[in-house]
């Protein structure tokens, strides 16, 4: 049975293709269009590229689609007009079902936070929306119901997208308002770490945590117009920016734990699912964790509107055509998160030929990769199929040792192009993690903060944000064998299995998805080294001398 889940919203469109309910590839628009979010012209349309990508690469034709399970209206795309069996899914319950069935519990507690979801009724100048649901996820089915709905005016200039009673509007009002853009609350999140709380008690009167898990929040009260105030009036643009950022996360994270402590109330579960945009706050994730009765939390790698289409293609296969369905497999995690294309050698010396560059296939791949960044190179790696989401997972990632502090800054400006104050996120062996972080549970998605240990935050310097904290990401031998081997080797020379591990992009652009868009990355940038499979990649002739940045020297 071939099943095509389509997601998205007015951004992170998204397919995916299910044959018997195992994934074959899922992809993101972003990662075919190269245009963020997805968004793009007016006359594109949503998904197409996504879906073709997906038939492409799964060998099939749109008339070998058994049923289109989906969170979007299809009537206008051509592709939907060949198939009979289309249903369209809510955007909570895609949510929903897109965090439980990749789950490694039978059972669990599912919750949904985010900025909106779908239309719960509309008059001729606003919208209601869903904001927060929650429910149950046994065996193969899911049912949530939803507790919170905000309004969404119609027609309005600035806050066109805001929706009132929304944690992830709340949070992204702040981001717009600071600087950031719509799509900035990773930004919000790590600059928070850099301010204080002192706004908090003036930020708190313009929303409400609500008993029964709700939360109220007017967008149209004078919020913007009292960020603005505090910008105006501030002489540290930078200070205040950062104080107004850690006001918010400190209100996120009460109104989250709010939410989820309701939540084990009325289901008194064990594990919880969490799905939607919010969930990518893994500093808040961490607060679940630590502060709620869950004994564990799962979220899928993609829990943004990317991970919609997979939601929707799950419902259809499990809930409504009731289809058995076995937990996952914790060890077998690459099956659901490494979805993309993989690309075969020749492919790979094709792409390779075409361009000034030295390769060469080593006799050991870990070992040569391993002394180069010991050496204090930055590697572009470009291993195997592409990761679900918006984390690099180790196929497409930015790799350097952690140990000195202004590889952070030399990568953000050199290489990334983007603030200096963003942290940037460890990778390490997940059997010696707690050697290194104050860990008590795997991280295989980089969705979970922990505090570096104070004796391995020197040599961890680059890794280690301003709080004290990282974003890691713990990997085994059975979750992703390359990156394992990688730091295996890594720790013969370094002495711990620990790299820096960033997203392969620029600012601005998604995380690259194929060879070729891999090479030109590495060209226009200040990597020293690609890693396409087992091929090393250099810019200059192998008689040259290497050259280390001036930073290092």
């Amino acid at each position: 049975m071939k099943i095509l889940g389509i997601g998205g919203s007015d951004h992170d469109f998204s397919a995916v293709i299910l044959d018997n309910g195992k994934v074959i590839v899922a992809i993101e628009d972003e990662r075919v269009t190269r245009i963020k979010h997805g968004r793009g012209k007016w006359y594109s349309i949503p998904t197409q590229p996504s879906v073709y990508y997906c038939l492409k690469e799964a060998e099939l034709e749109i008339s070998s689609i058994d049923y289109i399970f989906s969170n979007r209206h299809l009537e206008k795309y051509a592709y939907s007009q060949k198939i009979e069996n289309i249903h369209s899914i809510s955007h909570h319950l895609s949510h929903a079902a897109g965090t439980f069935f990749p789950s490694p519990f039978s059972k669990a507690a599912v919750v949904v936070i985010d900025g909106a979801g779908s239309r719960v009724s509309e008059t001729p100048s606003e919208v209601e929306l869903e904001t927060i649901s929650f429910g149950v996820g046994k065996n193969n089915k899911v049912e949530i119901k939803v507790i919170q709905t905000g309004k969404r005016k119609i027609a309005t200039c600035f806050w066109r997208y805001m929706t009132s009673n929304s944690i992830g509007s709340f949070y992204e009002a702040v981001t717009e308002a600071i600087g950031f853009g719509s799509y900035g609350a990773g930004k919000t999140m790590g600059l928070a770490s850099y301010g204080d709380s002192s706004l908090y008690e003036e930020m708190v009167e313009f929303v409400e945590i609500l008993p029964e898990g709700r939360f109220h929040f007017n967008p149209y009260s004078g919020f913007f117009d009292w960020i603005l105030s505090k910008l105006n009036g501030s002489k540290n643009p930078f200070k205040i920016r950062a104080n107004l950022a850690a006001s918010a996360q400190r209100i996120f994270e009460e109104a989250i734990l709010n939410t989820v402590k309701y939540i084990y109330e009325c289901t008194k579960l064990d594990y919880l699912c969490y799905g939607g945009g919010c969930a990518l706050n893994s500093v808040a994730n961490t607060k679940i964790v630590k502060e709620t009765p869950f004994e564990k939390l799962f979220i899928y790698p993609a829990t943004a509107d990317d991970g919609t289409a997979i939601g929707a293609a799950y419902y259809g296969y499990y809930h409504i055509l009731d289809n058995p369905r076995e937990p996952q497999n914790p060890t077998e995690i690459g099956s659901i998160v490494y979805t993309g294309k993989e690309y075969s050698e020749v492919e790979i010396l094709e792409i390779l030929n075409n361009y000034p560059v030295f390769s060469y296939r080593p006799e050991n791949l870990y070992d040569d990769v391993a002394w180069r960044l010991y050496n204090q190179e930055v590697i572009g790696w470009f291993q195997g199929r592409s990761e679900i989401g918006p984390r690099a997972l180790g196929n497409r990632s930015i790799l350097a040792d952690p140990t000195f502090p202004q590889m952070r800054d030399y990568i953000n400006l050199k290489i990334k192009y983007r603030e200096t104050f963003r942290p940037l996120a460890p990778v390490v062996i997940e059997e010696e993690a707690k050697e290194y972080f104050e860990l008590d549970q795997p991280s295989p998605f980089m969705l979970l903060v922990a505090p570096v240990k104070k004796e391995c935050r020197r040599k961890l310097a680059a890794v280690t944000h301003i709080d004290g904290t990282s974003r890691l990401q713990t990997v085994n031998i059975r979750t992703n064998e390359r990156l394992y081997r990688l730091l295996v080797s890594f720790k013969r020379f370094r002495g711990y299995p620990v790299l820096l591990n960033t997203s392969f992009n620029v600012q601005g652009q998604p995380i690259v998805e194929t060879p070729e868009q891999a090479l030109k990355c590495f060209l226009e940038t200040e990597l020293n080294t690609l890693v396409i499979g087992d091929y090393i990649v250099e810019k200059h002739t192998p008689w040259a001398d290497r050259k280390l940045p001036e930073v290092f020297r």
